[in-house]
């Protein structure tokens, strides 16, 4: 038995999702692999690679190759609350993102997008590679044991409502004959 439609998209019908159906059915054989990029572990970012160009070389579609990883790699991340992925990105600008939405207790949520990867400006890519030296050079603190102290920045508020007291009221007072003296500072 069917499941029952969504309400929102009931009535869109099969023509909305053609173009994205007719899309994943497609296959990446042709394609160069250009960049990986994720947050799991090594092992299990090389099983998801593995899987993922064993399936591309097999010729399965984009679909198929999405679930592999998925039903595969993808459940076996810890359990720990996290949004765990591993994103690839083609020549031709193809990026698909596989990934995992994992939850303490176990319960997880599997997702994938698929997109054109933003091209990159040179001050992208220098920021990028002050991004890799800051990390090389936190993993290296972290390797001797002096690993720096990261504090919070302050926090910046645009609170631009009028104070409860205004300047005028505000006076010193004297403490030896109890008398109020203003401030000088302001009075000029």
């Amino acid at each position: 038995m069917p499941a029952d439609p969504c309400l929102v998209t009931v009535r869109a019908g099969p023509a909305a999702s053609k173009g994205y159906e007719n899309f994943v059915a497609n296959k990446l054989k042709d394609e160069v692999l250009k960049e990986i990029t994720s947050n799991l572990e090594d092992d299990l970012k090389e099983e998801a690679l593995n899987a993922f160009k064993e399936t591309v070389a097999d010729g399965w579609s984009i679909k198929d190759c999405i679930c592999k990883v998925q039903n595969e790699v993808l459940p076996k991340v810890p359990n720990e609350r996290n949004k765990f992925f591993i994103k690839f990105t083609y020549d031709n600008q193809l990026q698909i993102e596989i990934g995992v939405n994992k939850f303490k207790n176990g319960n997880a949520q599997f997702y994938h997008r698929i997109g054109v990867a933003p091209k990159e400006s040179p001050e992208m890519k220098e920021h990028k590679q002050v991004k890799e030296k800051r990390k090389e050079a936190m993993e290296e603190l972290k390797s001797v044991g002096t690993f720096p102290s990261i504090k919070l920045k302050r926090q910046v508020t645009n609170d631009k409502s009028s104070p409860f007291v205004s300047v005028e009221i505000w006076g010193t007072i004297n403490l030896k004959n109890r008398k109020s003296v203003q401030s000088a500072w302001w009075m000029g």
